[in-house]
């Protein structure tokens, strides 16, 4: 494997491995969280894009809504 493939592979090895990826009818679906540790979007339509506007390629302005529930998961997670 090279190129993209390899990629790929990769960034799905690294999201299963720090749980930002789940199985869905045999398919990995990367989660927001996944998205904006990668940095910037990848332009292939994810369910979970977090950057606006959304599915456009290298894109790297993340969408406020999903920071502000970012920012609330962080802070529960601090309560417990």
């Amino acid at each position: 494997m090279v190129g993209i493939e390899q990629r790929m592979t990769q960034a799905y090895l690294c999201a299963v491995k720090e749980g930002d990826s789940y199985n869905e009818n045999g398919r990995v679906v990367f989660t927001e969280r996944y998205h904006i540790r990668r940095g910037h979007c990848c332009g292939s339509g994810c369910r979970h894009c977090p950057f606006l506007p959304r599915h456009q390629k290298f894109n790297q302005k993340l969408d406020p809504k999903v920071l502000q529930l970012l920012a609330a998961e962080n802070n529960a997670d601090k309560g417990r």
